[in-house]
């Protein structure tokens, strides 16, 4: 039985540990709004003690505020006899009261507007500070939003916002999670909220698969005596190289990742995205909503929701989001190439040829004459068809879920 068990560490690890940790950094995206005290990092929401506001057509922030969100750590945020100063990295800005004079790295910038103050808080026009600290910045006339993400992150910049109806229940106990995410030049803000009893049961199979794995065979056939089919079938999966697809395929589960399911098939249908583009739009919420962390076990899809996890995890969760929007997909195990000890995991979706967006290049794996189209979940900007490693796509198993 420990022979069974260190097998069992010795595959998690290999499914799990491909990426350096420089890699998942993501970078920061803010939102404020005109009128609004509430301000959004990365789809969390903060308080603020006063509002941005437009003035001759200008969109005024405070700028201690703008300034975390670029990366400007609170304790460089300085203020001195009317002198505001800023450091991040080897770059430092002031600015200075009443003045339009904003000085980088010693070098005098002509800003065409002076520097405000509001309520005791500095205020600025955000594109002039987004300049000086190299922040891409947008202004969303439709919402009202300034945004602002670290500059070059974000291929082709955000232009706008958007936020997914909310999953919410009334009648039991929640985990209530914020999560914020980009596709398609949109900044994507939604609420979720998953029932505590949900997590609990996710939580309890995994402390069950430990107490199997630790067990004499004699307590092993008692515990799958007691298991369910579902359960038997996760149990088990451990011992195959990378079938996890009863983890997608978990019951109730699954019928809560169709409550997330409905929430972003109807926000693609408001913003007009066709059968490709849906599909990539979950990957974007997965890839760039759910920060990535190394679990030595996979993770059922609720509980990766509210404790985040690695590529297994996340590619479950998004194997079954797309399993209830309809999508035929697969799970993705790539053993290690030679003369490496780490493998991989991602999810493959199913596309006809006309489905498939025209003049690109995408990576696809092949079962039963049908196509399986390469989807990466582990950190933002990824598009379905890409990946992490040319060599990826030489060696693979498809693993379908039902």
């Amino acid at each position: 039985m420990m022979l069974i068990f260190k097998r069992l560490f010795f595959l998690l690890i290999l499914i799990c540990a491909f990426l350096p940790t420089s890699a998942l950094a993501a970078g920061n995206v803010g939102v404020f709004t005109v009128g609004s005290t509430e301000y959004l990092i990365n789809g969390q929401a903060y308080s603020m003690d006063v509002a941005p506001f437009i003035q001759d057509g200008r969109t005024f922030v405070p700028v201690r505020y703008a300034a975390v969100v670029m990366g400007v750590p609170e304790e460089y945020i300085a203020f001195d006899s009317g002198e505001i100063s800023l450091t991040e990295g080897n770059k430092v800005v002031k600015l200075k009261y009443g003045s339009n004079l904003m000085e980088v790295n010693g070098v005098s910038i002509n800003m065409d507007v002076n520097v405000l103050i509001v309520e005791g808080r500095t205020m600025l026009p955000v594109r002039w500070v987004g300049m000086a600290l190299g922040a891409d910045v947008a202004w969303d006339g439709r919402n009202q939003t300034v945004i602002i993400a670290e500059a070059g992150y974000y291929p082709g910049g955000i232009k706008s916002t958007g936020k997914v109806a909310p999953v919410t229940y009334t009648s039991e106990e929640n985990e209530k999670k914020d999560y914020g995410w980009v596709y398609n030049g949109q900044y994507y803000t939604w609420h979720v909220e998953i029932p505590v009893t949900l997590l609990d049961y996710d939580r309890e199979i995994n402390k069950l698969i430990e107490e199997f794995y630790g067990s004499s065979g004699y307590e092993q056939h008692s515990i799958l005596s007691k298991a369910t089919d579902d359960e038997k079938e996760i149990i088990l999966s451990l011992t195959t190289s990378g079938n996890y697809a009863a983890w997608a395929e978990e019951e109730t589960n699954s019928q809560y990742a169709g409550f997330l399911a409905d929430r972003l098939a109807e926000q693609s249908v408001k913003d007009g995205y066709d059968y490709f583009q849906t599909a990539e739009f979950v990957q974007s919420f997965v890839g760039g909503a759910i920060p990535y962390i190394f679990t030595d076990k996979p993770l059922l899809p609720a509980q990766t929701l509210v404790d985040n996890g690695d590529c297994k995890d996340k590619s479950i969760l998004m194997a079954a989001i797309l399993r209830n929007m309809g999508y035929k997909v697969a799970l993705l195990y790539i053993p290690p190439p030679p003369g490496q000890s780490v493998g991989h995991m991602a999810v493959g979706i199913a596309f006809t040829d006309d489905q498939l967006p025209q003049g690109r290049k995408l990576s696809f794996y092949t079962n039963e004459e049908i196509k399986y189209y390469f989807a990466e979940t582990t950190q933002p900007n990824w598009k379905i068809g890409e990946t992490i490693d040319s060599t990826l796509r030489k060696n693979g198993y498809v693993y379908l879920i039902e």
